[in-house]
């Protein structure tokens, strides 16, 4: 799982470095995977209430929300950026085979990307 959280990261970053934002794509990175996790969690709580599961009202949902983000980023800060651990992140990702990293971000690319429109079908 851990390999699997790593890779993502990786993915984001590569991508980031590719962009006007390539400066700060480390920081891009743990603040778009604490985000990811977020609209997972929101979609899941939303469904939890379409189908009556959920004992919360909405804005404690909100606010815990907000604490996960707030929460993630901060773990993300220490797991990837205390000691530029990102760097060994990185050299280790990119020693696999460029075939296999494609698809690996092709599929990281589409799990941001089916996050978002899933976020945008559950809030309309």
């Amino acid at each position: 799982m851990k390999k699997i959280y790593y890779f993502v990261f990786y993915s984001i970053y590569s991508v980031t470095k590719r962009t006007p934002n390539k400066d700060i794509a480390e920081w891009v990175a743990v603040i778009l995977m604490a985000l990811l996790v977020v609209i997972n969690v929101f979609c899941i709580l939303y469904l939890s209430n379409f189908y009556n599961l959920l004992i919360f009202s909405w804005n404690i949902i909100e606010s815990l929300l907000i604490f996960v983000f707030l929460l993630l980023v901060f773990v993300n800060i220490i797991i990837f950026l205390k000691g530029d651990r990102y760097k060994m992140i990185i050299q280790e990702f990119r020693l696999m085979d460029k075939k296999n990293e494609l698809w690996g971000v092709i599929g990281v690319l589409l799990y941001i990307a089916f996050s978002v429109l899933f976020l945008l079908y559950v809030v309309n």
